[in-house]
C-alpha cells in the first residue's frame, strides 16, 4: 500500500522545466509458416551405421520449399533432400532437419536415432538327455545387441518373446508307439534389436520321452459331485475312473492319489475302471501319476468337486445412508448349508480392494464392516451397491445390496495475502471442496467472519476492508444441507505507514537535504514497528522534479519560489 499520509512541507526555490512525449505504433501481421519439417529413419541391418532418411516434409498450399539442412547429430550435415549418411560410432544420435521455404519461414524437426551394429544371437541350455518332465533351463545371455527382445520357439508349438535374456521350458515329449527313449526339438532363438535387426540361432535338445497320464470320470460329469446336490446329511460321492493314457506299452505302473487321503499304488491297465467313495463334502485334488519304462514318470491333476451350488444372501445392519466417514455394517445370510471350499467375495462399489472370505469365516462371525470414505456422486453413480459372490466349483451365486447413498460435508478452505493494508480492500479466493447432499447436490453455503466485528458475509469469495490495523482472525464456514459444516481460520495482518520529512532551508543555488522519518505500523496504537520495513519512497519536490528509491534525497532549486513537496512511502506489505 502507498502512503495513507502524505506529507506536505514548502521549500523556496525556483525551476522551469520542459517535457515532449512522442510516441509510434506499428501493425504486424502474424500467420502460420506454411512449411513442416518431417522426416523417418531406417537403420541399415547389414551395413553398419549406415541410416537412409526419409524427407516427409511438407508445406501448406501456396508454399515452396525452398531447400534442407540436415544436422546428423556428430558433427556432420547435408543439404540432400534424403541422405544416406554413415555413422562411425553406435549410441543414440539427436537428428534435426530443419526446411527453409521461399518465404524466409523456417521449421526445425527433431529425432533421436538409434544407431547400433547387427544383433548376434547366442544361447546355452541345461540339462540335456533328461526327462521331459524336468525344466530346461535357456540362458541367452551371450547375445549381444541394444534393447534386445529374444523370440524363443521350442519347437513343440510353444513360442514366447520376452525382454529378459533367461527362460524355462518343460517340453511335450510323450511316449510313442515304439517307446523310443529321447525326442529331439529343434529351438530357435531370434533376437531384435532397437532398429528392428534380427539374426538367429538354433540348437537341439533332446529330453526322454515321458508317459502321457489321462485319466476319464465314467459318470461323464468331469470329477464334480453337484448335480447330486451332496448335503452333510447325504455326503457321498461314488466316482469311477478310467485310465486312457496312451501307449501304456510304455509305461511300467500308475498311482493315483485321491487327494483325500487314500491313495492307490502300483496299478496296472487291468486295474481300472477303478471306483472310490468320497464321504466328506469338500474339494479334493486328485493326482493321477504314470512311470514310464524308461524311468520317466509325469502326473496329472483333477479337481472332484464333492459339492453343490452355493447360496447367499445379504441384509444390512443400519442405516444404509451417511456422512464419510460412513460405516456400513452387512451380514452374509443362507450361507449354512454351502459346502466346504465355498468362498465368498465382497465388493463395496467404491473402488477399494475386494474382501475375500473363507468357507469358516461366517460361521466364526458372519458380519464385515466397511467404511465409505467418498461420496457415490464422486464415481457419478446414484448410489453404491455392495456385492457378495458366494463361488464354489459347481457354481457361482451372487447377491446384491443397492441404494448406500453417502454424501459429503464441504472442506473449507480460502487463500489471503499474509497481510495487507489498512483502509484498502482486501480479496479472499474461497477454494472450498465442495460437499454432495441429497441428489449428489453440490450447493455450499458460506459464511464469513472477518474477525473485525464487522457483519458477516456469506459471498463466496468477497472483498473486505480492515479501518484498524493488527492481526485478525478471519475464519469460513462452509455447509450443506445433508452433512453440516466445516470451517477453517487464518490470520491476517494489516498494517499501514505514516510519511515524514525533515529538510534543510537553503540559499537560493544552494543544496536542500530532506530526511525521511516515515515509520510503518501494526496495532490500533498507531506506533512504530521497526520489524516493517519501508521500501519505497517517492519524492516530488514541487517543481517537476520526482525521485524515487531515495529515502534521503537532494535537490538544488534552480530559481527562488515556494514548493510543496510531497513524500510517498510504500511498506513491505505494498
Amino acid at each position: 500500500m502507498k502512503n495513507l499520509i502524505p506529507k506536505n512541507k514548502i521549500i523556496i526555490a525556483i525551476i522551469v522545466v520542459f517535457a515532449l512525449f512522442f510516441s509510434q505504433s506499428k501493425h504486424i501481421l502474424a500467420q502460420a509458416c506454411p512449411v513442416q519439417a518431417d522426416f523417418s529413419a531406417q537403420v541399415s541391418c547389414t551395413n553398419v551405421g549406415e541410416v537412409q532418411f526419409t524427407n516427409l516434409s511438407t508445406t501448406l498450399p501456396g508454399g515452396m520449399i525452398d531447400y534442407y539442412l540436415w544436422d546428423f547429430g556428430d558433427g556432420n550435415t547435408s543439404s540432400a533432400i534424403s541422405p544416406i549418411h554413415t555413422y562411425s560410432s553406435t549410441g543414440f544420435f539427436s537428428v534435426s532437419l530443419t526446411a527453409y521455404d521461399t518465404s524466409g519461414c523456417t521449421n526445425e524437426y527433431i529425432e533421436s536415432i538409434p544407431v547400433f551394429g547387427p544383433p548376434t544371437a547366442s544361447f546355452t541350455f541345461t540339462p540335456d538327455n533328461q526327462c521331459a518332465s524336468d525344466p530346461v533351463k535357456f540362458d541367452a545371455s551371450g547375445s549381444t545387441g541394444a534393447g534386445l527382445n529374444y523370440t524363443w520357439d521350442f519347437g513343440d508349438g510353444t513360442v514366447i518373446t520376452t525382454t529378459t535374456s533367461d527362460i524355462s521350458h518343460i517340453f511335450n515329449a510323450w511316449n510313442n508307439a515304439t517307446c523310443d527313449t529321447y525326442q529331439s526339438f529343434v529351438v530357435l532363438l531370434t533376437v531384435t534389436d532397437y532398429n528392428g535387426c534380427t539374426n538367429s540361432v538354433s540348437h537341439v535338445v533332446t529330453p526322454m520321452r515321458k508317459p502321457q497320464p489321462i485319466l476319464y470320470d465314467v459318470s461323464g460329469y468331469n470329477f464334480s459331485n453337484c448335480h447330486n446336490e451332496p448335503d452333510p446329511d447325504n455326503p457321498y460321492d461314488t466316482l469311477i475312473v478310467d485310465n486312457q493314457t496312451p501307449n501304456m506299452q510304455c509305461v511300467d505302473s500308475m498311482t493315483i492319489v485321491w487327494g483325500d487321503g487314500a491313495v492307490s499304488t502300483g496299478l496296472q491297465a487291468g486295474d481300472f475302471p477303478i471306483t472310490h467313495i468320497y464321504d466328506s463334502l469338500g474339494v479334493y485334488y486328485l493326482v493321477f501319476t504314470a512311470y514310464g519304462t524308461n524311468g520317466c514318470a509325469a502326473d496329472a491333476q483333477y479337481i472332484v468337486a464333492n459339492q453343490s451350488n452355493p447360496n447367499v444372501g445379504l441384509s444390512a445392519l443400519g442405516p444404509n445412508s451417511g456422512c464419510v466417514p460412513f460405516t456400513m455394517m452387512m451380514r452374509l445370510e443362507n450361507y449354512h448349508m454351502n459346502s466346504p471350499g465355498t468362498t465368498y467375495t465382497w465388493d463395496f462399489g467404491d473402488g477399494s480392494p475386494e474382501v475375500t472370505w473363507s468357507y469358516m469365516q461366517p460361521f466364526i462371525n458372519d458380519t464385515l464392516t466397511h467404511i465409505y470414505y467418498n461420496s457415490h456422486c464422486e464415481y457419478g453413480k446414484d448410489f453404491f451397491t455392495i456385492e457378495v459372490v458366494a463361488e464354489n466349483e459347481c457354481e457361482t451365486a451372487k447377491m446384491e445390496y443397492p441404494n448406500v447413498r453417502v454424501y459429503v460435508a464441504p472442506e473449507a478452505d480460502f487463500e489471503i495475502d499474509s497481510a495487507a493494508c489498512v483502509n484498502e480492500p482486501v480479496h479472499f479466493i474461497n477454494t472450498s471442496q465442495h460437499g454432495y447432499g441429497g441428489d449428489c447436490d453440490s450447493t455450499t453455503f458460506y459464511t464469513w467472519d472477518f474477525g473485525d466485528g464487522s457483519p458477516l458475509s456469506n459471498a463466496e469469495s468477497p472483498t473486505h476492508i480492515y479501518t484498524t490495523p493488527g492481526v485478525y482472525n478471519v475464519t469460513l464456514t462452509a455447509c450443506n444441507i445433508k452433512c453440516g459444516c466445516t470451517d477453517t481460520t487464518k490470520q491476517i495482518l494489516i498494517t499501514g505507514v505514516h510519511a515524514d520529512f525533515d529538510f534543510t532551508i537553503p540559499c537560493f543555488g544552494d543544496t536542500s537535504y530532506f530526511f525521511d522519518l516515515s515509520y510503518a505500523y501494526d496495532d490500533s496504537t498507531y506506533a512504530p514497528d521497526p520489524s516493517i520495513q519501508i521500501i519505497d519512497w517517492e519524492w516530488d519536490f514541487g517543481d517537476g522534479t520526482t525521485v524515487s528509491g531515495v529515502q534521503n534525497p537532494a535537490h538544488v532549486y534552480a530559481t527562488p519560489d515556494t514548493f510543496y513537496v510531497t513524500l510517498t512511502v510504500t511498506n513491505e506489505y505494498g
